[in-house]
């Protein structure tokens, strides 16, 4: 898989984004295909051509706001789960277009509570916050996203709770400290 990656480069994510959308409805493609996302994440992340990131990042754009963000994968658990690997692995993608951190909050929030899903979650809220924190910091966006860990609080394990508080401390910690009050008080 990873010598394909290498040998087709950006196109690699253009075929598996095809799979995901000719087998969105069956929960074992869709499954197989986010794994295969996952897996070549680090090998087409980190190539130099600009031509080749921009091709990434549509197909990521493309891939996080017609199928994952939406909930339109099979509600099943692995699917989920691979789901929030694919969040997570290409939270990168995220920084260099901001309008995925919101969509992405909101599909990822929930499962911070969702017992097996929790870590993942947790993994790929920690991806996103600290690669949108730029769109974190718009008035008022802080504070609501505190507001809905802290919600979760009781529901939340301690590890996937750790990992997330840590993520928005990383995120706070960029404010300047008027700043970082005034979120806080909200």
């Amino acid at each position: 898989l990873l010598n394909c990656a290498c040998s087709l480069k950006g196109h690699s994510l253009t075929l598996l984004c095809g799979l995901l959308a000719k087998h969105a409805g069956d929960w074992h493609h869709t499954e197989a295909v986010l794994f295969s996302m996952h897996c070549v994440a680090g090998e087409i992340l980190t190539l130099p051509a600009v031509s080749e990131r921009n091709l990434i990042l549509s197909n990521v754009t493309t891939l996080f706001t017609s199928y994952v963000f939406p909930g339109a994968l099979p509600a099943h658990e692995l699917v989920h789960r691979g789901s929030l690997r694919v969040v997570e692995a290409y939270c990168k993608c995220v920084q260099q277009n901001l309008s995925l951190v919101e969509p992405g909050l909101g599909y990822i929030l929930p499962k911070l509570s969702e017992g097996k899903l929790s870590q993942h979650a947790a993994k790929a809220f920690a991806g996103v916050c600290t690669k949108g924190h730029e769109c974190l910091r718009k008035e008022g966006m802080m504070g609501t996203v505190i507001d809905a860990v802290t919600s979760r609080y009781g529901a939340i394990g301690r590890e996937p709770m750790e990992t997330s508080v840590q993520a928005l401390g990383r995120v706070l910690s960029s404010f300047d400290p008027p700043a970082m009050m005034s979120e806080l008080e909200r």
